[in-house]
């Protein structure tokens, strides 16, 4: 690394999600003089690490790196939720339904066998006496991943956040603006500008940005990441019936389908994990379709039929 002039940080890391967040913990761990910048307060509602939750989960078909990184990311949520004592992760298990077997879960399988991961396999016959609240229809092939479930997204943002600040580390809010190379010698950045003008130099910079990316590198960026709107809703279970909350009820993923059970005061939260159209991180209105909101019902009505009618009580585009 460079040897700093005077005013000047180890690393700047703009972008306080959960990748941005993380990035610079380690980096005040490992003794850096480190800043964390965002344009927004931490765990704020426009990025992709907000909300309530967010699944944790091994399987990724052949991308083998995934799963290992999962597994080690999971490893590192239990260290320290435990060390902050700061409830981070929720064991609830993610169920995997497919109609058929296929190349993709059997390369799942294999990675998860490779990494020593527990994983269990059930038979669709044994679903509806399993989780009675399921119906089996379609479902050829069906398997758990028992130490997998639920991150709460945002209360965990704010807790790398804190520790990072407590390790002195710094935190500012500022957005900052598209880097112009131009003006460096050999396009090697040494600092980078605030909208307001205010000048953060350092010796590396990390942009941890997320749906940001293309806006701040559209020459590297602009045709290569695409962000989409991706509608999440969260239907309220019925009261006399606690098989759709946390405890009674894995996560699932069921093709492009996905959901987590009540859990806290969220909802039972469907979401379509298929892409969705075109969408302006800051500009763009955050109003879920009625298309989005029919299938969800639609596949309510199908895998959950006691939740087909009831009320939708929260919808947020991610």
């Amino acid at each position: 690394m460079p040897s700093l002039r005077a005013g000047t940080y180890d690393v700047v890391v703009v972008g306080a999600g959960v990748l941005g967040a993380w990035t610079a913990f380690y980096l005040r761990q490992r003794g850096l003089k480190t800043l964390l910048v965002d344009a927004w307060e931490p765990g704020h509602l426009r990025g992709s690490s907000s909300g309530e939750t967010r699944v944790i989960r091994t399987g990724y078909g052949a991308r083998r790196l995934y799963t290992r990184w999962a597994w080690q990311a999971l490893a590192q949520w239990k260290h320290w939720e435990q060390v902050w004592g700061t409830e981070l992760f929720h064991r609830l298990g993610v169920l995997w339904l497919h109609e058929a077997e296929s190349e993709y879960t059997r390369e799942s399988l294999a990675a998860l066998a490779e990494e020593g991961i527990p994983v269990e396999r059930i038979v669709p016959d044994d679903l509806p006496v399993r989780y009675p609240q399921i119906s089996p229809t379609g479902i050829g092939f069906a398997y758990l991943e028992p130490e997998a479930g639920v991150v709460m997204a945002r209360r965990a943002v704010q807790a790398v956040i804190k520790a990072f600040v407590k390790a002195e580390g710094e935190w500012q809010l500022g957005r900052v603006q598209p880097p112009n190379y131009s003006t460096h010698r050999n396009r090697q950045l040494d600092e980078i500008r605030l909208v307001d003008g205010t000048k953060l130099a350092a010796a590396s910079f990390v942009f941890a940005c997320g749906a940001w990316l293309p806006e701040l590198f559209p020459e590297q960026l602009a045709n290569f990441l695409r962000v989409t709107k991706q509608e999440v809703f969260f239907f309220r279970p019925p009261a006399e019936n606690a098989h759709f909350h946390a405890g009674a009820l894995p996560v699932w993923m069921d093709g492009d389908f996905y959901g987590i059970p009540a859990l806290g005061r969220s909802g039972f939260k469907v979401a379509d994990g298929g892409l969705g159209p075109p969408f302006e991180p800051t500009l763009g209105e955050r109003v879920a379709s009625a298309e989005g909101t029919a299938r969800a019902r639609q596949h309510l009505a199908l895998r959950f039929p006691a939740m087909k009618d009831r009320p939708l009580v929260e919808a947020q585009v991610c």
